[in-house]
């Protein structure tokens, strides 16, 4: 992984962070479990991210429990 690719993958990771924070004080913010599972997913198909697509997949499904007909949800889910 080159520097910019180690940065990139850092600041995601950062991402993250930040929105499972915002998801510890508003578990309903239905838009941080679909962004949050964007990134997961994203990580771990580009970078290998190990546990990223379980943790995708249950970031979705939260996101589906709480809005289902939610447009981000419905784009996490592509």
């Amino acid at each position: 992984m080159n520097r910019q690719g180690a940065r990139e993958v850092e600041d995601l990771r950062f991402s993250c962070q930040e929105l499972e924070t915002a998801l510890k004080l508003d578990p309903e913010f239905v838009e941080a479990y679909a962004v949050l599972a964007r990134i997961l997913s994203w990580l771990y198909r580009n970078w290998g991210e190990e546990g990223g697509l379980t943790a995708s997949e249950k970031a979705v499904t939260e996101a589906v429990k709480l809005d289902p007909d939610n447009v981000s949800v419905k784009y996490a889910q592509a």
